[in-house]
């Protein structure tokens, strides 16, 4: 396909105008003296709330000022910091996005990543500039949020989208037929030219916003002095990570000056460069614990659209060319580095973490040993009167029989069976009952399995059988003797 060269150009027509003064009219009076005695009246009007700032400045702003603005060039310097104030205020008017803002959409999170995925081989395809990809995804964020967007118009929508983004960024955009095509004649000129009114008049025109690739250049641009010869790689790296943010469905709801401090924050740590704390600060507006706690949400994202077998590749193998620097893959110590990010913590989230977990150990602990104290205390008071009424009944019951004194042994060793093999009091006595009736063939077990068994009905709990196990312990220690104890 045809394409014009769309690289930003000013200076494109110049050498068709010759070489050469240019002619003098009669019409333009002589300016005597020189040029910088006289101001234009219009700049003496223009007053600064910064006009005073150099002297008010610290080093490190006067460093951040410098790097951005070599020489004061433009006389830029005035203005630097306002621009990012600004950029920072429009991105909170503009781009602010709930966590869940996907939610009540009709389109799903996967529908818009593979959406985009395609986003990045049509802006490969026709070379296009970062800012016009940036533009792109806002316009379709802002459209599928304002407008009846489903499967059947989302590709519709998306390449609309670029169109309008490409109209207003680049020198040369592709044209409509461009797109046409590009998109397999799924969509036609006349419905692209719907769409796009459909879209500008719910984005109420306004096109204007801070891009995410000029946060990163602020930061590419602050630590080229500190990181000269890592400076490419590390701008690539953030450049990266940054797109993984605008694709990936957990990060895209990110402002995009935060999305470029941590995606600059990452790139330091993975390619072990020093983070000044100071001056990164003051240059993105995040400080490093801030950036260390978002980070760790950046990792597994990265990890995913890292893998050379995940189902969409548009993104890792824009970034896995020589020109990139193949940063898209990452190499094992660099994977450690990241899983390490996953679980670091500031030292005040440290000791705020421990000391809540200490919390919820010590709360816990209390409250199971209230409720066991309790509980145990219960036991207790029911196993001694258990105790007292088992061995004043059983015994006094063996005792009323004709038995000879082995046969009281035989009888109590029988109960403890009974209360070892049964759970349920009921069937222990039905046991000690029919035992009793078959080895002393009816003679008296209307005496004892009568008296056990109206016993243990009266003592039907969920601990029950603890309790009568230990006294079946009791009474199988007072078999072993040659007489029984007397009843209490």
């Amino acid at each position: 396909m045809h394409r014009r060269v769309s690289e930003r150009n000013c200076n494109a027509n110049l050498g068709d105008m010759g070489v050469g003064p240019l002619k003098r009219s009669r019409s333009l009076r002589r300016i005597r003296g020189p040029l910088s005695a006289k101001k234009p009246e219009v700049e003496s009007r223009v007053i600064t709330r910064h006009q005073s700032q150099p002297a008010q400045l610290n080093q490190v702003e006067k460093n951040i000022i410098g790097a951005l603005v070599p020489n004061g060039e433009f006389g830029l310097d005035h203005y630097c910091e306002d621009m990012f104030t600004y950029s920072r205020i429009l991105e909170a008017r503009e781009m602010t996005l709930s966590e869940d803002w996907m939610k009540d959409l009709r389109i799903e999170p996967r529908m818009r990543e593979i959406l985009i995925d395609w986003f990045y081989q049509v802006h490969n395809r026709f070379q296009l500039n970062p800012e016009t990809l940036n533009l792109t995804v806002h316009l379709l964020n802002r459209a599928v949020q304002r407008l009846p967007i489903d499967k059947s118009n989302l590709q519709l929508t998306g390449i609309t989208c670029m169109f309008i983004a490409s109209k207003y960024e680049e020198m040369y955009p592709p044209t409509i037929d461009d797109f046409v095509n590009v998109s397999g004649n799924c969509v036609t000129k006349q419905e692209m030219r719907t769409c796009e009114i459909k879209i500008l008049k719910a984005s109420g025109f306004s096109l204007s916003i801070p891009y995410l690739i000029n946060f990163v250049r602020r930061g590419s641009t602050v630590l080229k002095k500190q990181n000269g010869a890592a400076a490419a790689r590390i701008h690539n790296l953030a450049k990266f990570f940054a797109e993984v943010a605008i694709i990936d469905s957990t990060l895209c709801h990110l402002l995009p000056s935060l999305i470029a401090a941590v995606s600059m924050y990452i790139a330091m740590k993975i390619d072990k460069r020093p983070w000044d704390n100071k001056l990164m600060t003051a240059a993105m507006g995040y400080d490093e614990a801030m950036l260390q706690r978002a980070a760790r949400k950046f990792v597994k994202p990265i990890l995913t659209w890292t893998n050379p077998k995940h189902r969409l590749q548009a993104l890792r193998e824009k970034y896995n060319t020589a020109k990139a620097g193949n940063v898209a893959t990452l190499t094992a110590e660099q994977h450690d580095i990241l899983c390490e990010l996953a679980l670091a913590t500031t030292a005040f989230g440290c000791l705020a973490a421990e000391i809540i977990l200490l919390l919820g150990f010590l709360i816990v602990v209390a409250s199971a040993l209230l409720l066991c104290g309790v509980e145990f205390f219960r036991r207790v008071l029911l196993l001694v009167r258990l105790r007292i009424a088992m061995r004043t009944k059983l015994i006094t019951a063996i005792k009323k029989s004709t038995m000879s004194e082995g046969m009281e042994k035989y009888a109590v060793v029988t109960a403890i069976k009974a209360l070892r093999q049964f759970t349920v009091e009921k069937n222990a006595a039905r046991y000690i009952k029919e035992e009793f009736d078959r080895k002393f063939q009816g003679q008296w077990h209307c005496v004892v399995g009568k008296q056990f068994g109206c016993f243990v009905s009266h003592f039907e709990s969920d601990f029950a059988y603890f309790y009568l196990n230990s006294v079946a312990v009791m009474l199988f220690r007072t078999a072993g003797e040659d007489t029984l104890p007397e009843a209490e």
